[in-house]
């Protein structure tokens, strides 16, 4: 995979990064305009397949003026595995970002949602459902959406809506026609 743009108006490609990667995920353009974000593997130190198990998922800022100068936010140094998705604050201070809460747990994974602070450095786990919870967005009144797969890990999803308070407070689930469980 790799960034590019699309010029609509004067039906123009530019093609940004040339990186061919793997993955690449939750792609956002910064509040200025002068760079992306991407979340993709951070995999510039894997030189045998061995190696590539080893790779963490992260988030990167690419410069569209020059975008061989990626560098990666370091949100989750602790973190064995990384980042899985994430949305940038309206604020341009926060991100909220999915990881993985029970890395040593040797059972299935559970994905939660955290919040990470850009001026301060400091992150907080927003949720605790112990389930598979993912795509944050936030609202223009500031609310998180995000979904929650009840049966992640089973052979069919089974996906519920979510919101909560940018501080994690009030998780409640949004009723959906279909689903049979709701709080």
């Amino acid at each position: 995979f790799d960034v590019h743009e699309y010029n609509v108006a004067e039906n123009q490609h530019i093609q940004h990064t040339n990186l061919e990667k793997y993955s690449m995920s939750s792609l956002t353009i910064s509040q200025d305009g002068k760079s992306l974000l991407v979340q993709m593997p951070d995999d510039a130190e894997v030189e045998t397949a061995e190696d590539s198990f080893d790779v963490k998922q992260r988030v990167f800022e690419i410069p569209l003026t020059n975008p061989e100068e990626q560098r990666p936010i370091d949100i989750t140094p602790n973190l064995k595995i990384g980042i899985f998705d994430f949305v940038i604050a309206p604020n341009n201070e926060e991100i909220i970002y999915q990881a993985i809460s029970n890395q040593d747990s040797g059972g299935t994974f559970q994905y939660e949602l955290y919040k990470y602070n850009i001026k301060t450095n400091e992150s907080q786990q927003l949720t605790n459902l112990k389930e598979y919870t993912v795509n944050p967005v936030i609202s223009s009144d500031n609310k998180i959406f995000f979904m929650v797969d009840k049966r992640f890990g089973q052979r069919n999803a089974e996906y519920h809506l979510y919101q909560m308070n940018m501080d994690g407070t009030e998780v409640k689930e949004i009723a959906l026609p279909n689903n049979e469980s709701h709080q």
